[in-house]
């Protein structure tokens, strides 16, 4: 158990929904197991989700929105986030209850990693993406892009500089980092993983004739809709005849309902109520995305299923312990995506794919349990190293 009480911050609600709010959920209950309760959780003031009841944790503090002056502001200050001001008052306010301050998001922490090391608290930063890169692919504003990235690039450095560890969900970030930065002994690679327990699928048929290829994800921002019409402008005709296929996700633009309804064979699925439900109907999972940097969480639903994933080599990072395996194919460019749906047609046919062995392989890889390890296991180290006290 970690000593004094963690603060715990996430740039997306960790009650959420979407990949982000999924892999703050998971870091969330990992901190506070390790703090053994002893945490206090960060949320937005108007979040109405209902806070996991399996995490142990001493109090949820609702952090208002910031006022449109405050947001105007941001422009010009580069404070562009709603919790710094918060977190900094809270810290001086209890100058003698909090050892460390968890954040999930570079752009959070950089606001005030600084100011956290002056009051002698520890900083764990959880750097879920590239954040330039996220944050210029799915913004659809050109001037605002253009100036925020400038504040993103001065909060990432100091979010990377300062922090006493930099936790990392890819090879590929931190590589970007370190390429960016410079080397820090202070990064460490943990990953993504569930925040629940999960249930092993039991299906093992296929549709060997006609195979249902499921996508899934967020429709709702740039980076899903763009993947969604590279999907119907590129790859669609390259899927074997009398191929089904089922979209399901959260809010799809008028975009993507468009393009849905174009097609008979095309299925959508807006809100899902049981993601696992859906996934049921599936023989394969395919997940197109090519921008956007960080992991696509997207793809832990095909593999907790137990469906062999066709994934474009940009979406297959925080995937690498797999990457080899049979049951999983990447692609770069539309030739490579044909061969992939090829082989992955074979191997359902002659009964290659085996839904217990994906699933196993999955469970040891991104179970709750195997990323709570992690973070433990870089707790411990950091304590004998007295970087944490």
């Amino acid at each position: 158990m970690q000593k004094g009480r963690v603060l715990i911050i996430s740039h997306s609600d960790p009650f959420g929904i979407g990949g982000g709010s999924f892999a703050c959920h998971a870091y969330v209950k990992a901190f506070s197991e390790c703090f053994d309760g002893a945490a206090d959780i960060c949320v937005p003031a108007e979040s109405q989700y209902e806070v996991d009841e399996s995490i142990k944790y001493n109090r949820i503090l609702r952090v208002p929105k910031r006022s449109i002056f405050s947001r105007i502001l941001s422009f010009f200050s580069g404070r562009i986030d709603r919790y710094s001001g918060f977190v900094i008052k809270i810290i001086r306010d209890n100058h003698d209850v909090y050892s460390t301050v968890v954040l999930n998001g570079c752009r959070e922490s950089g606001s005030m990693v600084r100011e956290l090391k002056y009051s002698s608290i520890n900083v764990i930063t959880v750097f879920h993406n590239y954040e330039r890169d996220y944050f210029r692919d799915n913004c659809r504003i050109p001037v605002f892009r253009s100036v925020m990235l400038h504040h993103i690039r001065t909060l990432e450095k100091k979010a990377y500089k300062y922090s006493d560890i930099n936790l990392f969900l890819t090879q590929r970030d931190m590589d970007m980092y370190e390429k960016t930065y410079g080397a820090n002994k202070n990064n460490r690679l943990t990953g993504v993983f569930e925040y629940k327990d999960i249930t092993k699928s039991e299906r093992q048929d296929r549709n060997v004739s006609n195979l249902t290829f499921i996508i899934t994800g967020l429709l709702n921002n740039k980076q899903g809709e763009d993947s969604i019409v590279y999907f119907f402008n590129q790859l669609y005709r390259l899927l074997p005849s009398g191929s089904k296929v089922l979209i399901a996700g959260f809010n799809p633009t008028g975009k993507v309902t468009g393009l849905c309804k174009r097609y008979d064979n095309v299925t959508l699925v807006p809100n899902p109520s049981d993601m696992c439900e859906v996934m049921a109907q599936g023989d394969v999972y395919l997940c197109p995305a090519n921008t956007g940097s960080g992991v696509k969480l997207r793809i832990m639903d095909g593999l907790k299923a137990g469906l062999p994933v066709i994934t474009h080599e940009y979406s297959s990072h925080g995937f690498e312990s797999l990457i080899s395996k049979p049951y999983i194919k990447s692609f770069s460019t539309v030739q490579g995506f044909k061969d992939a749906v090829k082989d992955v047609s074979e191997g359902i046919r002659s009964g290659q794919y085996n839904t217990s062995v994906i699933w196993n392989d999955y469970y040891s890889h991104f179970s709750y349990d195997t990323g709570l390890d992690k973070v433990r296991i870089i707790l411990k180290e950091f304590n004998k190293m007295s970087y944490l006290v």
